[in-house]
């Protein structure tokens, strides 16, 4: 079914014209495939066949007007940003490359898509919110909120380089492990930033940790992140995540900070063995000792990852800032 869906995808490309095709295609393909499994994962198919309607009229709006007007496509430019390339797709936004046409700065400008959910929206409009009140290195910087054609957009600091996602599956091949514990030690900062604010960030996975130009990792994606209940025991979310990374808790609307150091072992475990959790649901860490699949993982390494992917929370590191201790113990 997901051959499927891409190959109607590519299919329905065919609508715009060959130059534009040979500008945009390649990537617009790929970031669907990201789109369409993220849908799949966190809504099945039926998110899937209702989110395609949407993205149909959206392709056969866009491409009319490039077969009207080529020369000067208003999808093409933004306001004032000169669109260059589609960089990422979910279900809710898109994200693309683009350039001020003003000052020459390139830029990442996230999309409304045209037609979503009104609780989908929400979801949009509470990242703008956070993106700008909330200040760490690891966050790209915010540049600006504005709305084109009723489709509010975010523009922020555009990273050149490969997701953690990207990088492991472009060279099947682990990330080292010096690198890993490191990158680890710098996430813990990220949530023990959140956690500080009574923040949750409920999405953290490897295609939404990318290297910056400094060497120091940045966290994309706040879509999700939300502000604690009274009571994390009590409070009630919705039900929503990336299936594999999210806590089992996090299914059942209960989430706490715990669930994000979940989330960060299981990252961690996916950059290091190449074994996807989303392949396998539930996929229980427990039964994956990430050193049966890389020799080079220590065993105080392969402890502060199966603590950290513990079923239940209790038995999981009581902060980020624990678990960052206990991976600076295991730098060689």
């Amino acid at each position: 079914m997901m051959a499927w869906s891409v190959a109607l995808y590519s299919a329905a490309l065919q609508v715009y014209p060959a130059e534009f095709r040979a500008a945009y295609a390649d990537e617009m393909r790929l970031a669907y495939q990201d789109w369409l499994t993220d849908t799949y994962q966190q809504r099945g198919w039926w998110g899937v066949l209702l989110l395609w309607g949407h993205l149909l009229l959206d392709l056969l709006c866009s491409a009319l007007r490039e077969h009207l007007n080529p020369k000067d496509n208003q999808m093409l430019q933004v306001d004032n940003y000169r669109i260059e390339s589609v960089i990422g797709a979910g279900s809710v936004s898109d994200v693309f490359r683009a350039t001020d046409v003003g000052t020459g700065q390139t830029v990442a400008l996230k999309m409304l898509h045209a037609k979503v959910e009104d609780n989908l929206a929400d979801y949009f409009e509470a990242e703008a919110d956070l993106m700008q009140s909330l200040h760490h290195d690891s966050l790209p910087k915010f540049l600006g909120l504005s709305a084109y054609m009723d489709r509010p957009y975010i523009v922020m600091e555009y990273i050149d380089g490969l997701d953690w996602l990207t990088r492991i599956n472009l060279t099947a091949q682990p990330l080292p492990v010096d690198e890993v514990i490191s990158g680890g030690m710098q996430l813990c900062d990220f949530l023990s930033y959140l956690h500080e604010k009574d923040l949750v960030y409920r999405d953290m996975k490897p295609s939404n940790v990318l290297p910056g130009p400094d060497g120091r990792l940045r966290v994309l994606d706040l879509g999700i992140t939300r502000s604690k209940p009274t009571d994390w025991e009590s409070g009630r979310y919705d039900a929503i995540g990336t299936q594999g990374y999210a806590a089992p808790e996090q299914y059942e609307g209960r989430v706490s900070p715990l669930a994000d150091i979940y989330a960060l072992g299981a990252t961690l475990h996916h950059v290091l063995t190449l074994r996807d959790p989303r392949d396998k649901d539930p996929f229980l860490f427990a039964y994956h000792p990430p050193s049966q699949t890389n020799p080079a993982v220590s065993a105080e390494l392969e402890q502060v990852i199966l603590k950290a992917t513990a079923f239940n929370p209790e038995d999981r590191y009581a902060s980020a800032a624990e678990m960052k201790a206990a991976l600076a113990a295991c730098q060689s």
